[in-house]
C-alpha cells in the first residue's frame, strides 16, 4: 500500500445517488426514447425513495488478501464510497468473504480481527477509521481530510476475486446485470479460470468455453469461432463490437491475454448491441485497468514444444492524490511450435491511464502494441485422400517449404469516458481504432482433377478499423417501482486492403514431400489486388421493467444502418434502418431459482457469391431461448439450463463442384432455404466449496434445413458436432497439504463430418484431457504445471470439403512449467 500524509483519505467508490438539473434532463430523455421504442408510456421520473442496492444480498468471493486491495474489489462490487486515510490499511490483510452478503455484512466480515471500524455517513458512503481517529475523517490532533483519492469502479472485475464466476455483465443488452438476471446463456471465463489454465490467446481459452468450438479456419493464425451451429461473427472489446473474418485474420494479431481481466459470452443472437451478425454467441473481451493500490507481478513460462514466454503486469497510483492511476503490461515470447518447421517470435506492450478528471468523470486511455512473427507458416492445413479418407499425418507434418512466414503488426488506441450524473444515471463512451499491417509469403494445398496441387503466395495486408460505442443508463420511477433504462448509438468501420501475386500451382506428393525442395520463388505483388469497406451504425434502447418483486421484463430494439462492398468486386450492399427487436422476461421462483425467455430477430449480411456471380443477399431469421438459472451456496456457484432455437432462412451454402462464380471468388454458393437450430445447454460455474472450483458446461446443439430440396439433411455438419462437453476443476488441498492446488479437465465432441457428392471426410468423437498442479511458496510465489491433452490423443481439429483447403491436427501433448511471483 502507498504511503500517504496522514490528512489524505483514500476513497473507493463505484456509483452516487444525487439530484440535479443534467440528471433529470437525462432522466426524462431518455426514458421518453426507450418507452417509445418499447411500445410503453413514458411519465415523469420521480425521486427514488429506496435504495435497492442497500438491502439486497449480493454474491462474493473475495480471498484474505492485502486489506487496500480487498477494499477495491469490494467497493467494485457493491457500488460502496470507501473513506479512509491510506496508511490506516498499509500492511494489513482481509478476511475472506464468500457468500451472499448485504454490503455492511460484508465490510464487518472483511474486517473483523483488524482494530479498524467504520460509519456509513450516507447510503453510499463509509468512513473507515482506526482506534484513534475521528470517524468523519479528522485525525487525532484535530486537523481535517484536505482532499479525497477517489478510484472508480470500471465493471465487475474479476481479478483478485479467485472466482470462476462474476457478479455483474453487460455483454448482451447493455444493462449491468448478473448472470441470473440475464434472460440469454451466459459465461465468463475469469481471471483465475485463465491462470489455471494457463490461457496465452483467446483461441485457447474459446476451445474450453461452454457451447463453443474453435478451431484453426485455413492457416495457422486463422481461428474461426462457432456456436449453436452458426460462426461467430463480431468480437466485443470492452463492449465496442468488431467484426471478425477469415481476410482481417491474416492481419490481425492474436488477442493475448495477458491484457484482459476476463472474456465474458453471450450465447445466441446479440443483434441489439452488435446489429449485424449470426445467431451463435457474442464474445466480450474485458481490459485490464489501472488498481487503486500497488501491484507488480512477474511471470515466466517454459514449454515442452521448446518455447517460452515471460510477463511482466505493474499497475497503481501515480500521483499522491491517487486520481491519476497507472498500468502497463510487457509480454513476450519466441520458440518452437509442435509441427516441424513452425517458429514464433511474439511481443505485447500494453499501458493504460485512469484519471479521475473531476469528482463524477472518469477518462481512460491506452495504447497497446503487438508484433508477431511466424516462420514455416502454413496458409492451409492438410489434404485427404479422393475417397476422404485421411492419409497417415501426425501433428508434425508440415506440407509447407521452409521459406514460408507470416509478419504481423498492429496498434490499438483505446478512449473510455464515464461521467456519473445524478441519482445513479452515467453516460458511458468507449472507442478503439487499430491500425494493422502484415506481409506473408506462404503457400495452400488443394485437390483438384485427382492431384494435390499446391500454390505460393506473397501479400501485403492492410487493415483499419473505427469502432464507438455512446450510451446513458440508469434508473426511473414509474407507478411508484424502480425500471433501468439504456439508450445508445454505436458505430463502425473496417477498411481492409491487399496486394498479391503468385507462382504457377505444382502437383505434389503430399506422403513424399520435403519442405527444402522447392526453392523460394521470386514473386511480384500487384498481379491481384482487393479491398472491403464495412461501415455499420445503430441506435439502440433497452429497458428492464421491474413489474414485481419477482418478475422483471425487459424490452430493446435496434435501428441498423449497413454497407459493404466485396473484396473480390465493386459490388456492394447496403441495409437502412433495419430493425432488430429484443425481448426477455426473467421470473424468480424464489431466492434460489428464475426462469426466463427471450427473443431477437437476425440480420446477416453476407460476402458470397451465388451461380450467377452476384453477391447473395443478407440471411434473416430470429432466435428464441427458454431456461431455468439458480444460484447456490450462498450465490458462489452459477447453474442453468437452456432450450434454444433459430431459424434462418438465405443463408450461404457452399457448392462443392462448382468454382470460380466470379473471376476473382474461388467458391461458389446458394442461398439456403430455411435452416433451423434445435437444442439444450447445461452450464454450472463457481465455487462448489471454498477449496474447489468448477467450470461444467455440456451443449447439444443440432442444424437442419427444413425446406427446399436438402429438408432433412444436417447444416454445417464439419463446423458444429451435436455434442459439445467441457469441464475444468481446481481444488485446493486442505490441512498441511493447503500450499498445494491441482486440477483437470476434458472437453469432449461428438463426430464432425463433410458429406459429399462421392466422398465423405469424418473425424470420429473424440476427448482431450489436461492437468494442473501448483505449489504456493508464499503470498507472492507460485510455481504451476500445466499439461495439455495429457494423454497425446491425436484427431482433426478442423476439417473441410475434398477441394477446399485442408483439414488441420490439433496439438499434442504439451508440459508448460510457469512460475508467478509478486512484488
Amino acid at each position: 500500500m502507498r504511503k500517504q500524509a496522514g490528512d489524505r483519505i483514500f476513497t473507493l467508490t463505484t456509483r452516487r445517488r444525487r439530484r440535479g438539473l443534467l440528471g433529470s434532463v437525462a432522466v426524462h430523455a431518455v426514458t421518453a426514447a426507450a418507452f417509445v421504442l418499447a411500445g410503453a408510456g413514458a411519465s415523469v421520473a420521480q425521486e427514488v425513495k429506496v435504495n435497492r442496492s442497500e438491502r439486497t444480498p449480493v454474491g462474493l468471493n473475495i480471498p484474505a488478501q492485502d486489506l487496500g486491495t480487498a477494499l477495491t474489489v469490494l467497493a467494485d462490487r457493491t457500488g460502496l464510497k470507501l473513506l479512509f486515510p491510506s496508511q490506516l490499511v498499509s500492511g494489513k490483510t482481509s478476511n475472506a468473504v464468500a457468500g451472499s452478503y448485504s454490503r455492511e455484512q460484508a465490510l464487518s466480515q472483511m474486517l473483523a480481527g483488524s482494530g479498524l471500524s467504520y460509519k456509513f455517513t450516507s447510503g453510499n458512503t463509509v468512513t473507515i477509521s482506526g482506534p484513534q481517529q475521528a470517524v468523519d475523517g479528522a485525525a487525532a490532533d484535530g486537523s481535517t481530510a484536505l482532499e479525497a483519492i477517489t478510484v472508480q469502479g470500471l465493471g465487475a472485475s474479476t481479478e483478485g476475486t479467485n472466482s470462476y464466476t462474476t457478479g455483474q455483465m453487460s455483454t448482451g443488452t447493455k444493462l449491468p446485470l448478473s448472470i441470473r438476471e440475464t434472460p440469454q446463456s451466459v459465461s465468463v471465463v475469469t481471471q483465475q479460470r485463465i491462470k489455471d489454465k494457463n490461457y496465452e490467446t483467446l483461441d485457447q481459452a474459446l476451445q474450453d468455453a461452454t457451447g463453443v468450438t474453435a478451431m484453426q479456419g485455413f492457416g495457422d493464425t486463422r481461428w474461426e469461432y462457432f456456436a449453436r451451429g452458426g460462426l461467430i461473427s463480431n468480437i466485443q472489446y470492452d463492449g465496442v463490437s468488431s467484426p471478425i473474418n477469415l481476410f482481417t485474420r491474416d492481419v490481425l494479431v492474436q488477442d493475448n491475454l495477458a491484457i484482459y481481466d476476463r472474456v465474458e459470452i453471450v450465447r445466441g443472437a446479440s443483434g441489439l448491441t452488435e446489429g449485424s451478425g449470426n445467431p451463435a454467441a457474442s464474445v466480450n473481451l474485458v481490459r485490464k485497468h489501472a488498481t487503486a493500490t500497488p501491484q507488480y507481478s512477474a511471470e515466466t513460462s517454459v514449454s515442452s514444444f521448446g518455447n517460452a514466454q515471460a510477463t511482466l503486469d505493474a499497475s497503481g497510483p501515480l500521483n499522491e492524490a491517487g486520481t491519476l492511476r497507472g498500468r502497463f503490461v510487457a509480454s513476450g515470447g519466441a520458440g518452437d511450435g509442435y509441427r516441424d518447421y513452425f517458429e514464433q517470435k511474439n511481443v505485447t506492450l500494453y499501458g493504460v491511464i485512469d484519471a479521475d478528471i473531476t469528482e463524477d468523470t472518469t477518462v481512460s486511455l491506452g495504447v497497446s502494441y503487438q508484433k508477431e512473427n511466424t516462420d514455416g507458416y502454413t496458409w492451409g492445413g492438410l489434404p485427404s485422400r479422393e475417397d476422404g479418407s485421411f492419409y497417415n499425418f501426425s501433428p508434425e507434418t508440415y506440407l509447407g517449404s521452409d521459406w514460408e512466414y507470416l509478419k504481423k503488426t498492429q496498434s490499438t488506441v483505446y478512449l473510455d469516458v464515464e461521467h456519473r450524473f445524478d441519482n445513479d444515471w452515467k453516460l458511458n463512451a468507449s472507442a478503439r481504432r487499430i491500425w494493422a499491417d502484415s506481409d506473408m509469403l506462404s503457400s495452400f494445398i488443394w485437390r483438384f482433377a485427382g492431384d494435390v496441387r499446391k500454390n505460393d503466395r506473397l501479400y501485403d495486408y492492410d487493415d483499419d478499423q473505427h469502432s464507438l460505442d455512446v450510451h446513458v443508463s440508469g434508473p426511473v420511477e414509474l407507478f411508484g417501482r424502480e425500471h433501468d433504462v439504456v439508450v445508445g448509438v454505436s458505430a463502425q468501420r473496417e477498411k481492409f486492403s491487399y496486394v498479391g501475386g503468385s507462382s504457377p500451382f505444382y502437383v505434389i506428393d503430399p506422403e513424399n514431400w520435403d519442405p527444402t525442395s522447392v526453392p523460394k520463388p521470386d514473386i511480384t505483388v500487384g498481379s491481384f489486388a482487393g479491398d472491403l469497406d464495412q461501415k455499420e451504425a445503430g441506435i439502440y434502447a433497452s429497458t428492464r421493467l421491474d413489474i414485481t418483486d419477482s418478475f422483471k421484463i425487459i424490452l430493446g430494439g435496434r435501428l441498423s444502418w449497413y454497407s459493404n462492398n466485396d473484396v473480390y468486386s465493386d459490388d456492394e450492399y447496403t441495409a437502412d434502418g433495419q430493425f432488430i427487436p429484443y425481448v426477455g422476461a426473467v421470473y424468480d421462483l424464489n431466492d434460489t431459482f428464475s426462469v426466463y425467455g427471450s427473443y431477437t430477430e437476425i440480420f446477416l449480411p453476407q460476402m458470397a457469391y451465388g451461380i450467377d456471380g452476384t453477391l447473395l443477399d443478407p440471411a434473416v431469421g430470429d432466435n428464441k431461448e427458454v431456461g431455468i438459472k439458480g444460484e447456490f451456496l450462498d450465490g458462489r456457484l452459477n447453474a442453468s439450463v437452456a432450450l434454444f432455437e433459430t431459424n434462418q432462412t438465405g443463408l450461404a451454402t457452399e457448392l462443392t463442384d462448382v468454382i470460380y462464380c466470379n473471376p476473382s471468388a474461388y467458391t461458389c454458393y446458394e442461398a439456403a432455404d430455411k435452416v433451423r437450430t434445435r437444442g439444450v445447454e447445461l452450464e454450472v460455474t463457481g465455487a462448489v466449496t471454498p477449496n474447489l472450483n468448477l467450470g461444467f458446461g455440456y451443449t447439444y446443439s443440432e442444424s437442419k434445413y427444413v425446406k427446399g430440396e436438402n429438408s432433412g439433411l444436417r447444416y454445417n455438419t464439419e463446423k458444429s458436432p451435436a455434442h459439445l462437453f467441457k469441464l475444468s476443476a481446481a481444488y485446493q488441498l486442505p490441512g498441511e497439504y493447503e500450499n498445494w492446488t491441482i486440477g483437470a479437465g476434458v472437453r469432449a465432441q461428438s463426430k464432425t463430418y463433410y458429406q459429399g457428392e462421392t466422398y465423405r471426410i469424418e473425424q470420429p468423437a473424440y476427448a482431450v484431457a489436461d492437468a494442473m498442479a501448483r505449489y504456493t511458496f508464499n503470498e507472492k510465489t507460485v510455481l504451476q504445471l500445466n499439461v495439455n491433452n495429457m494423454f497425446d490423443k491425436e484427431y482433426y481439429s478442423s476439417i473441410s470439403g475434398l477441394t477446399s483447403y485442408g483439414h488441420f491436427i490439433g496439438a499434442p501433448r504439451e508440459f508448460v512449467l510457469s512460475l508467478r511471483h509478486s512484488f
